[in-house]
């Protein structure tokens, strides 16, 4: 009777250790699942936010240089309006998304992207009031007086495209959007990639 009862004993013990230890290990891989769902959700977030931006910058600084080219020549009235114009509504989508560019820059990518985004937009606006004091001397005289705004341009050229790449280098890391705080106790942070630590210098040189 005593070896029975401890049969009876044993085999319950087991069983609800059994059940508990099945229990914990359900619930820790449906929260390493949970991690993983969210996770990837963060980067096809990211990557759309990117596309998005990158498309936005690229055609910006693509109508400024055509509207800027064809201020160096004269009785093309017209088409400098024509330009303008599509300048203009390209200016408008940006300034409609200034601050939330800024808040998904820091959000998906972090603080270097985020100067990067505020280096941008003080330079896009010191051409842009160029270009458009350009426009009025076109206006008034037939031609623009004052030095093309190419330099310039250029240089927003190169920031945006070390930008795309250290976004691209970021997605491809998957080091984008919230940090896994379990991961981040046992591992080292991430060093930057090439194309963000070009973007840093370049940043810094400004």
């Amino acid at each position: 009777m005593h070896d029975f009862l401890l049969l009876v004993g044993g085999f319950a013990l087991t069983t609800v250790a059994g059940g508990l230890l099945g229990y914990w290990l359900q619930g820790r891989m449906w929260r390493h699942q949970e991690r993983n769902r969210l996770q990837q959700a963060q980067i096809h977030a990211a990557r759309a936010f990117y596309e998005e931006l990158s498309r936005l910058l690229d055609r910006r600084l693509h109508r400024m240089r055509q509207l800027d080219g064809q201020l160096d020549r004269p009785r093309q009235a017209d088409e400098v309006d024509r330009l303008l114009n599509r300048y203009r509504d390209v200016l408008d989508e940006w300034n409609d998304n200034l601050n939330r560019n800024l808040a998904l820059g820091i959000s998906y990518f972090g603080q270097l992207v985020h100067a990067a985004l505020e280096a941008l937009y003080e330079d896009f606006s010191l051409a842009g009031s160029q270009i458009e004091t350009r426009v009025r001397e076109y206006r008034e005289n037939g031609q623009a007086s004052s030095s093309a705004v190419t330099l310039r341009l250029r240089g927003l050229d190169l920031v945006i495209y070390d930008l795309n790449l250290a976004m691209i280098e970021a997605l491809q890391r998957e080091s984008v959007g919230v940090p896994n705080k379990d991961r981040n106790k046992t591992s080292p942070a991430p060093t930057l990639g090439s194309a963000a630590e070009r973007l840093s210098r370049r940043l810094t040189e400004r």
